[in-house]
């Protein structure tokens, strides 16, 4: 109820207590006798008071401010809560099981999520700055080189600590980074923030982890032989923890081909065969298209190195062994015209089989073997004169 001064006209009382019952809600009363109430005269104010005219924009005064949305506000509750258990070990594996479950309301919030990665502090709040990206990564209404910006900016500043908590979504972030750049046709822009994400993620140098072959397909397309070769060169690798880094399978597989591929850039033949080698011989109870892939390559840099294919070690897979033979005749057929030692006759296998090989992107390696028959003519050829006596000639 409406308090008006005593001094007051019943005039602009009235006025006044009939603009407090429009906003006053109104509750039906049911009487024992309803009567149609009598249409009361308009009241005209007095001269000597100012009576205000209610416009649109005090009535929008008027309405109250309304709620903000109950997902943002669950949104700035994550974050608060980020900042607070981003601390102690206990605290961070509250947080970790908080994150888990807001996976959904940060996806369908993934727009706004850029105020609060800034709030946020990417070596304090690693772990939450972490699963607030991959909620970006995984949204098609977020900018890429926004996301791609934000990535890089985390990745050398990111804890540890934190990020080995989350290997996987680790893994899924920077996969989503190196697929961001090479679709903007800059992959080498993802070179050396995923050398980072390497070390940050290795419990220790001898151990495998996703980022390795997302690192070296990258470098690959950039061609960056050179930083590449040096990973491959200096770290040896006996460990693949998939509980420690995220690792699966074909991040294995995808290690030793593309590694071979930069090996091969350098013309480290013998290397590149180690690496192919490990993807052909690698338990598996189904063939993959890179165990494929890498048997070819397999087969041409072996007869640039050694002018012969070695055979299957005993301890590779009977499915694999059974499998390759059947999808890689054509290769065998250019092993075995390779061993007659006849470029002629090597010449029209390759011609023969030039539009299977161009769809593999083998053409050039295998014109690389057409160059070594030829060396290996001209030694045999050395090799045979030097070897007659002069009574022989």
């Amino acid at each position: 109820m409406v308090l008006v001064p005593s001094h007051w006209s019943s005039a602009c009382k009235a006025f006044v207590t009939a603009i407090d019952e429009r906003h006053r809600p109104r509750i039906p009363v049911r009487s024992h006798r309803e009567e149609k109430p009598s249409a009361a005269p308009r009241p005209s104010p007095r001269k000597d008071v100012k009576v205000g005219v209610i416009s649109p924009t005090s009535k929008a005064k008027d309405k109250e401010t309304p709620p903000r949305p109950k997902k943002m506000d669950q949104v700035e509750a994550l974050v608060d809560n980020i900042q607070a258990l981003s601390g102690s070990t206990e605290d961070l594996a509250k947080l970790h099981t908080e994150l888990k479950v807001a996976e959904e309301l940060l996806q369908r919030n993934s727009v706004g999520l850029s105020a609060s990665l800034a709030v946020l502090d990417a070596e304090t709040h690693s772990l939450g700055y972490l699963y607030i990206l991959d909620a970006q990564s995984k949204s098609a209404d977020v900018p890429k080189d926004i996301f791609i910006q934000a990535v890089r900016a985390f990745l050398p500043k990111c804890s540890p600590e934190q990020v080995r908590l989350a290997p996987g979504k680790f893994a899924e972030v920077c996969r989503a980074f190196k697929q961001g750049c090479m679709d903007a046709g800059q992959p080498g822009l993802a070179a050396h923030p995923l050398r980072t994400a390497i070390a940050k993620i290795q419990p220790s140098k001898d151990f495998l982890t996703p980022q390795h072959a997302d690192f070296l397909q990258a470098c690959l397309l950039a061609k960056l032989y050179k930083p590449a070769a040096d990973l491959l060169m200096k770290d040896d690798i006996f460990e693949a923890d998939p509980t420690a880094t995220g690792i699966v399978p074909s991040d294995f597989l995808l290690y030793c081909y593309y590694g071979a591929l930069i090996l091969i850039g350098v013309k480290e033949y013998t290397k590149a065969m180690e690496l192919l080698m490990h993807a052909i011989t690698a338990p598996a109870l189904s063939l993959s298209a890179i165990t494929v892939a890498a048997y070819k390559k397999f087969v041409v840099v072996s007869l640039i190195a050694n002018g012969s294919v070695l055979g299957f070690p005993r301890y590779t897979s009977a499915v694999v062994q059974r499998q390759l033979k059947n999808l890689c005749q054509e290769y065998s057929e250019l092993a075995s015209s390779y061993k007659k030692n006849n470029i002629t006759d090597f010449q029209k296998c390759v011609q023969q089989y030039s539009a299977v090989l161009t769809t593999d992107g083998n053409l050039g390696l295998v014109k690389q073997c057409i160059e070594s028959l030829y060396m290996r003519s001209i030694q045999r050829l050395t090799q045979t004169y030097l070897t007659l006596s002069l009574q022989d000639m």
